[in-house]
């Protein structure tokens, strides 16, 4: 089904307009970072946008369930424009969630969420025990976890995180309490920045955020228990060469 233009769905599905109102749960803090680093609030049509890749269809799913909305999720087929400065750009698949709820685009508002996509998103204020399920969130949708091979056929995991500056200083500020490391946040293009974290440092970032976890993206969940397995090779190894 191709995504909605207009608000033609405003009052067509339901949904727990409550869901933010308190962020009180694993699910509603997951769901709250997805938001934050993936989401967009369009003001004119009350509404709360999630994209993501069509292979990870399963955390837009996952969202539905937690909001208990009773929509579809939409497909935006791929395409090729040219800008008006003759610059060419191709978006690959995509699937939307689009909510259009006035109680809910102003509960995400008063949780500190930014209208539209900005360079000022924030972290939102959750309790401490919430934090790595917020941060798993923001990762969901704008991180990644992947293996940078050298020549020299060895490993070298890294997470990576994209956003705001003060977004990022805020994650970079808790995984230093987390690994022992600081970590500089890197500008980039425009006005985005970057945050990364490598090797046994990146190992013990995603034991954070995925320690106890119960949803979460499917398929970068899957590369930190790759990282994982990989490491624990790597002290069974150590190990049975220093004969213990």
């Amino acid at each position: 089904m191709p995504a909605p233009r207009g608000n033609s769905n405003a009052r067509k599905y339901s949904a727990d307009e409550t869901v933010f109102d308190n962020i009180d749960s694993e699910e509603k803090a997951w769901l709250l970072g997805l938001i934050v680093s993936d989401g967009c609030l369009y003001e004119r049509r009350m509404c709360v946008q999630i994209a993501l890749k069509h292979t990870d269809i399963d955390a837009l799913e996952k969202a539905k369930i937690i909001l208990k909305y009773s929509g579809p999720i939409y497909t935006r087929l791929a395409r090729t424009y040219t800008s008006l400065k003759g610059i060419a750009y191709h978006h690959s698949e995509s699937k939307t969630l689009c909510i259009y709820s006035k109680k809910i685009y102003f509960a995400l508002i008063n949780l500190g969420v930014m209208p539209r996509k900005s360079t000022k998103e924030t972290l939102p204020k959750v309790h401490e025990t919430l934090l790595p399920h917020l941060v798993r969130g923001t990762w969901d949708g704008d991180g990644a976890v992947y293996n940078n091979n050298n020549n020299r056929q060895q490993h070298h995991w890294r997470v990576a995180l994209v956003g705001s500056a003060p977004l990022l200083t805020s994650i970079a500020d808790i995984a230093y309490s987390v690994v022992g490391v600081k970590k500089p946040v890197h500008k980039c293009k425009g006005n985005w920045h970057s945050f990364t974290l490598c090797s046994r440092n990146a190992l013990k970032w995603c034991d954070y955020m995925y320690k106890d976890a119960t949803v979460y993206m499917d398929r970068k969940y899957q590369k930190y228990l790759e990282m994982k397995k990989y490491y624990a090779e790597v002290d069974m190894k150590r190990a049975e060469k220093c004969g213990v």
